[in-house]
């Protein structure tokens, strides 16, 4: 069976070139993160069409694969994909057949595939692997399924809200197999460039304060074991499911201009990216856990974001106090909020020992997710500005112990232990 490999280290620029090889190829693509996982799949599956891949990589660069593409395949097509300098890599691969240099790829790669695979006709459908459409925010284009060579039909309009199996129903009916338009598919790639570049579109995520805000969630992974890739994964899918969001219309009006709150805006993204960090290490991975989280953490505080957010001080007990009953009842309303996010909002500062508001709920009778957001809302508060170390999450242990306590919130409790 014919293919085309694609060999790059880094997610992103893998995922966007295999975007971009997908707009003009229509057959089968292998990716692979390294040299020696090119060279399996060589041996495993034969000649491809052609081989793109990166210089710099660990366990096996550019030019060891090349070595290795030129032994067991002396006749396909290698094409090197690299920021290095042209002069540069052409002297490091003078038997290429191709040179792109980053970032500018999108054109010369498109070029080279339509040369050595022979499809010359431009794709008026691009296939898109779930997973990208899901990092990059899976609601920000109409998606389709294709059902012949000719037909393809739409399952899923930009921005709609995705249900709790309807992921799994993507990936069991359709194989994962998702399609956008050629246009979607321009500014895909688009963002997928800012991404590898650190750039981001949220309007949420604007000006230096809320900047820094997702970069101070990466200080918390040595103590909590996590990897920088994890935490940047979550940031990029966090930022992009914001950006998607904040663009409804209905939702304009309650969420706030991160130019004036970014005290806010700054607190909504931390809410956001270690709640989903606490419930991806804690197993709680349905399909849509990561996206309620989110819209629960942008919404939240709704109700008093503003000036009154920005200055505590001004704020009434009694409104502070009704504030989850008011934005829990406000995201009923909007359309496209999805199912559990109103009681995520309504139980934010809920306590397990019974001493919450605004209902006073023991630990049992609060949900899984509403836990979840709560532990990491009472932990960003009880850090504050401070730099976290062992002792700080010591004491936080030792002082909020009834937070990583019972059967609804003791599945947290071995995070902690983890970071220890």
């Amino acid at each position: 069976m014919t293919y085309v490999l694609i060999v790059d280290d880094e997610i992103d620029l893998l995922e966007l070139l295999e975007l971009f090889v997908a707009s003009s190829y229509s057959g089968e693509i292998v990716t692979a993160d390294s040299g020696e996982a090119a060279l399996d799949v060589l041996r495993e599956r034969g000649a491809p069409l052609m081989v793109v891949s990166d210089y710099r990589m660990p366990h096996g660069d550019g030019v060891f694969l090349k070595d290795q593409l030129s032994r067991l395949h002396p006749k396909v097509p290698f094409v090197i994909c690299s920021g290095n300098p042209i002069q540069q890599l052409q002297t490091l691969f003078p038997q290429a057949q191709g040179y792109v240099v980053k970032p500018d790829i999108r054109e010369p790669l498109i070029e080279l595939v339509r040369r050595f695979t022979g499809e010359t006709v431009a794709k008026k459908y691009v296939r898109v692997p779930l997973q990208t459409l899901m990092r990059l925010g899976i609601f920000a284009f109409d998606s389709y399924v294709r059902l012949s060579e000719q037909k393809y039909v739409k399952v899923r309009h930009a921005s709609e809200p995705l249900g709790d199996n309807e992921l799994d129903e993507l990936l069991t009916k359709y194989r994962g197999e998702i399609y956008i338009t050629e246009t979607d598919a321009i500014e895909m790639g688009e963002a997928l460039l800012r991404l590898t570049r650190g750039e981001s579109h949220s309007t949420l995520h604007t000006g230096e304060g809320v900047e820094n805000a997702l970069s101070a969630v990466l200080s918390f992974a040595e103590v909590f074991g996590w990897t920088e890739d994890a935490v940047k994964a979550s940031e990029k899918f966090i930022v992009n499911s914001i950006a998607v969001w904040s663009k409804q219309k209905d939702w304009m009006g309650f969420l706030p201009s991160a130019k004036k709150h970014q005290r806010y805006n700054s607190h909504v993204l931390r809410v956001a990216q270690l709640s989903y960090l606490f419930a991806e290490q804690a197993g709680l991975t349905t399909a849509s856990a990561g996206e309620k989280l989110t819209m629960a953490a942008m919404l939240h505080d709704a109700t008093i974001a503003g000036k009154e957010f920005e200055d505590t001080s001004t704020f009434k007990e009694e409104s502070w106090r009704d504030h989850p009953l008011k934005t829990a009842e406000m995201a009923r309303k909007l359309p496209g909020v999805l199912n559990d996010v109103d009681h995520i909002i309504l139980q934010h500062h809920e306590r397990p020992d019974g001493k919450g508001y605004p209902r006073g709920l023991f630990a049992q009778q609060i949900s899984p997710l509403s836990a979840v957001f709560i532990l990491a809302h009472e932990f960003l508060d009880y850090v504050g500005d401070r730099a976290i170390d062992g002792t700080l999450l010591e004491q936080f242990k030792l002082e909020r112990s009834s937070f990583l306590k019972g059967a609804t919130f003791g599945r947290f409790a071995p995070i902690f232990e983890q970071g220890t």
